[in-house]
């Protein structure tokens, strides 16, 4: 791969006599280019294919969050569009219910440096959802975090079967005590 420079060498007349020409070679360069093009696609491939919400989210201040990106899994699991999401902060995106305590644990992560784990229960577009999130702060070479790196586990359906399960137990135990009271009474 090469550049090329090219000069016309005109005579008093404006007549081209001579041409100048200069070549670059550019092959690590391209190859370097080729290489990332590559690599960069093999991520977007991995982090567009997992199961679960991913996002990455600039932090500009103590309570200041602004989403950078999202992965395929955010958007099927919230009904969040990209652009209804790509460059806005936390409060324009997630419902008011959530702020409080993703500004806690966003807080947390950036002031300790330590990877944070909550279960948070949100009302999206594509309905209530409980999430078990982990966020994980991305620092500079400096040591400051500048990033979030979000990851939801979606355990809405886990969630709703215990709830029947304890239901169907309270239920269950209701009628064992009814039973054995009536087994004293007739005795």
């Amino acid at each position: 791969y090469c550049e090329w420079y090219n000069s016309a060498m005109k005579d008093d007349d404006g007549s081209m006599v001579h041409t100048l020409s200069l070549v670059h070679d550019i092959t690590d360069q391209k190859k370097g280019e080729i290489e990332l093009g590559r690599r960069t696609q093999q991520l977007e491939m991995i982090y567009n294919s997992t199961i679960d919400p991913m996002w990455l989210v600039n932090v500009e201040g103590l309570n200041k969050y602004r989403f950078e990106n999202i992965n395929e899994s955010f958007t099927q699991v919230t009904g969040l569009p990209r652009k209804k999401v790509i460059g806005l902060t936390i409060e324009d995106v997630l419902p008011e219910s959530s702020h409080q305590l993703v500004h806690t644990k966003y807080n947390e992560a950036v002031q300790t440096g330590k990877v944070i784990d909550y279960t948070e229960i949100a009302v999206h577009p594509a309905g209530k959802k409980v999430g078990e999130i982990r966020v994980i702060p991305v620092k500079n070479k400096r040591g400051d975090v500048i990033k979030i790196v979000g990851i939801a586990h979606d355990i809405t359906e886990k969630q709703m079967l215990q709830e029947n399960l304890d239901r169907e137990r309270d239920e269950v135990n209701k009628k064992i005590t009814a039973a054995a009271i009536k087994g004293q009474e007739i005795e």
